[in-house]
């Protein structure tokens, strides 16, 4: 693991010289932000890593605990449960 001191200027991030020469980004990159509670995880958006059923996986493996609960949750009289299970993303 190495470690890199990045700025934030005007409401952006900037990443070091190095860091970007070892994800192989470019200024007109485009990568992916995940937020853990207080971390920050960055990936460089490519083919290679653009499988949206692994990204799922991972999140439904990394999801806060309240949406992994077997629970009996209570049903809304306006959406169900289930729907919004579906909306975000944590049932198919």
């Amino acid at each position: 693991m190495r470690i890199f001191k990045a700025t934030v200027q005007n409401n952006s991030i900037k990443l070091p010289k190095e860091v970007m020469e070892y994800l192989g980004i470019s200024n007109s990159s485009e990568v992916l932000i995940l937020v853990l509670e207080d971390k920050i995880v960055i990936y460089p958006i490519s083919k290679s890593n653009m499988n949206i059923d692994d990204h799922i996986s991972w999140l439904r493996d990394n999801a806060p605990e309240c949406f992994v609960t077997d629970e009996k949750l209570y049903e809304s009289k306006w959406v169900s449960v289930e729907w919004m299970k579906r909306k975000l993303g944590l049932k198919e």
